[in-house]
């Protein structure tokens, strides 16, 4: 555990589903962050599992949020994909 200076007890590592609720983004943004490479991890999946477990640093969580608007994170986000096809006019003269 770490102390901060309003004397919080906060885990040294957060999941997923925490370092959401602290930087107030959905556990999917966090995952995209961690996949692309914004926040550091580490992985604690159990040796055989392959389902990801991220374990992520508090003090990067913190510097994230406390940077937020300051400096954004360097991460190439794609836009998302359009659910249908533009429509194509047809001409009819």
């Amino acid at each position: 555990m770490t102390t901060d200076a309003g004397g919080g007890d906060f885990p040294k590592e957060l999941n997923v589903k925490e370092a959401a609720k602290i930087l107030g983004v959905d556990a999917r943004t966090v995952r995209l962050y961690v996949e692309r490479g914004a926040l550091p991890y580490r992985d604690a999946r159990p040796p055989g599992s392959t389902r990801a477990m991220y374990r992520i640093p508090f003090s990067e969580v913190e510097r994230m949020r406390t940077d937020y608007g300051v400096a954004q994170p360097q991460v190439k986000m794609s836009k998302p994909r359009a659910r249908c096809r533009p429509y194509d006019y047809v001409s009819l003269a």
